[in-house]
């Protein structure tokens, strides 16, 4: 009788609509969608966390590039600077652990406060680190009594509450 006339003369054509029978493999019940969305909000708090992460650590590299250029550039002018008998430049002074100004090539006092300033950009923007530079220039004893000088620069920075050091040091003679 499935969209056929009935029999009878007096009733209706009798016509049936498809019946939707809900069946469980085609749709998703609402337990399978909270776990669903807690499983994608725990992948995003852990790239965004992981994220935070990766941009910390690019900013402590930074801060260690950019003491190494400090320190770096010192060395390379100790060691291209004039020394003869007759010219000795500040950097090669004889020493022991002093504060040095990398912009005016000289010793000086803690009350100066000679302080480098370091820029680094984090999630924040950007800010300055204050770093302390360090020389000491010592005389090397040889059997040849040559004037030769065995100079240490070391660099010292606070970031994020942690103390941080780079030295280098290199030999220069006289001549």
């Amino acid at each position: 009788m499935n969209g056929e006339m009935s029999s009878s003369p007096f009733s209706l054509p009798a016509f049936r609509l498809p019946v939707a029978r809900f069946r469980r493999h085609q749709a998703y019940t609402m337990m399978e969608v909270i776990v669903a969305m807690l499983m994608l909000l725990l992948v995003g708090v852990a790239a965004t966390r992981s994220m935070a992460v990766i941009n910390q650590q690019a900013s402590t590299n930074r801060l260690r590039l950019n003491a190494r250029a400090i320190v770096d550039r010192c060395i390379t002018r100790a060691l291209n600077s004039p020394f003869s008998a007759t010219t000795e430049p500040n950097i090669l002074g004889l020493t022991t652990e002093t504060r040095y100004n990398d912009t005016t090539n000289q010793d000086v006092s803690s009350t100066a406060n000679p302080d480098i300033d370091m820029v680094v950009q984090d999630a924040g923007g950007s800010a300055a680190v204050s770093a302390k530079l360090f020389r000491t220039v010592t005389a090397v004893a040889n059997d040849e009594n040559v004037d030769i000088r065995r100079i240490t620069l070391r660099i010292e920075y606070v970031s994020r509450g942690k103390t941080y050091n780079y030295s280098s040091t290199t030999v220069r003679a006289k001549g």
